[in-house]
């Protein structure tokens, strides 16, 4: 059992199926998973019939061990070897590892047999559903993770995010990426949407999109101000950038109609005659590329007892 226990720390520390360089001529023919075939599909709650073909006279003995949360099996001294796993009824939707392990008699590294397998509902859920019902990113380069999960007739909802029949796509792809395990970059600032597709034509299919934003290096709030004659506010410049960055940053207006201070504080002239704009920029000191601008409104006073439009 020593050299079992030694085996199956080898399997784990493997991890996600990594080749161990054991293969060879005696490997293939000592060794095989004959069934389930490689690639099969097999249902949530099923429990899973495997066949392993091993020479008797090679090995000491043969166990399946399952990626988690599938289980292992005993270790089984004598043929035929047949092993059964119980697949969970909540299980996560996707492809899984089952991996055969026989100790040789002559001694030495175990021999290893991998297949793959997909574990699918054999139905449409009724719903499929983010856990973001939008994506608001602090920045360009940012990530974060979909998680789809999918509610079917039984009552049951599964995550679907790693399932074969899920498709992810950005119908913006310069703002938004996202890639078949559900990682979501911002890639500039910008809106685009994740379409998420998951069924085929068997079964058929639902879509579900979800927004993305992704903000500008530099953002001025207040973004809009209306002003009268002498009044002032207190502008305040948001960097959007790696490492939560506070910008320093140089004020300036145009056109040239009243006062903005070195602390972003505007002050509107003694006169507003007519209605007019000025524009505010706050300039990044370190990197003047990066810039942004708010928008002030010049209100005239309205005479007495009338109202300003």
């Amino acid at each position: 059992m020593a050299a079992l226990a030694k085996s199956r720390a080898t399997v784990i520390f493997a991890g996600a199926w990594l080749t161990l360089g054991i293969a060879s001529a005696a490997y293939a023919q000592t060794l095989r998973i004959t069934s389930p075939s490689d690639g099969a599909v097999v249902n949530p709650g099923q429990t899973l019939s495997v066949t392993v073909s091993a020479d008797p006279a090679a090995v000491q003995g043969v166990a399946i061990f399952g990626q988690s949360p599938l289980g292992s099996s005993a270790l089984q001294t004598s043929a035929p070897y047949k092993f059964l796993i119980d697949v969970p009824a909540d299980i996560t939707t996707g492809r899984y590892g089952l991996t055969a392990l026989a100790i040789p008699k002559s001694g030495g590294q175990p021999l290893l047999s991998l297949i793959s397998i997909y574990i699918e509902r054999p139905d449409a859920p009724q719903q499929i559903r983010s856990q973001d019902s939008r994506i608001d990113f602090r920045h360009a380069g940012d990530e974060d993770y979909l998680l789809i999960t999918g509610v079917f007739a039984d009552g049951s909802e599964l995550i679907l995010t790693n399932s074969s029949l899920i498709s992810f796509s950005s119908d913006t792809p310069s703002v938004a990426t996202v890639v078949p395990n559900g990682r979501v970059t911002a890639m500039a600032p910008g809106d685009a949407n994740l379409i998420v597709t998951y069924g085929s034509a068997v079964i058929g299919q639902s879509t579900i999109r979800i927004p993305v934003t992704v903000p500008p290096p530099l953002e001025v709030i207040p973004a809009v101000v209306s002003l009268s004659a002498s009044e002032s506010v207190s502008f305040v410049s948001l960097a959007h950038m790696p490492g939560d960055v506070a910008l320093s940053v140089e004020w300036s207006i145009r056109p040239q109609v009243g006062r903005v201070d070195a602390e972003g504080t505007y002050t509107a002239p003694a006169s507003v005659v007519s209605r007019q704009g000025v524009t505010v920029t706050a300039t990044s000191v370190a990197d003047p590329t990066i810039s942004a601008t708010a928008q002030i409104w010049l209100l005239p006073s309205a005479p007495a007892g009338t109202s300003p439009r």
